[in-house]
C-alpha cells in the first residue's frame, strides 16, 4: 500500500478563495499530471477542496480556533524513500516549488505522513 502524505494548505495572502481553488484544480493539478518525471514517484494525487459554505460557518465546540486551511492534498508514494527522493529531485525544485509559491503560503503548509489506515467503518 505504501505511504500517504496529507498536506494541509493555505492560499497565499491577497488571493481569493475562488481564485485559489480554480488555480489549484486547473493549473497546479495539470502541471503535476503533465510531468512524467514527477509521476514516477507519485502513485496517486488528490486535491480535497474546502467547501465554500465552510468558510463562514460558526465553529462547533470541538473545533480548533483559527484553523484556516483551504484544502488538503493527498499524495500516495511507494515508500518513504520515494517521497524523500521526489523532494530532492530537479523536477520538484524546478517546477513544484516555484508553482507552489504562486498560490500557496509555503510557511503555513502542514503535513502528516501515514501508513495503511485502520478502517473503522466502511470497506
Amino acid at each position: 500500500m505504501g505511504i500517504k502524505r496529507f498536506a494541509f494548505v493555505r492560499r497565499r495572502a491577497g488571493m481569493s478563495s475562488g481564485d485559489f481553488h480554480a488555480y489549484w484544480r486547473d493549473d497546479h493539478a495539470r502541471r503535476i499530471h503533465d510531468r512524467p518525471e514527477l509521476l514516477t514517484y507519485v502513485r496517486r494525487f488528490e486535491l480535497n477542496h474546502r467547501l465554500a459554505e465552510d468558510y463562514d460557518r460558526e465553529q462547533t465546540a470541538g473545533e480548533v480556533a483559527g484553523v484556516d486551511f483551504d484544502g488538503v492534498a493527498g499524495q500516495w508514494f511507494a515508500n518513504l524513500p520515494a517521497w524523500v527522493e521526489l523532494l530532492g529531485g530537479p523536477a520538484h525544485a524546478e517546477m513544484v516549488e516555484p508553482d507552489v509559491a504562486t498560490f500557496l503560503d509555503p510557511t503555513r503548509i502542514r503535513f502528516v505522513l501515514s501508513g495503511p489506515p485502520t478502517v473503522v467503518v466502511g470497506d
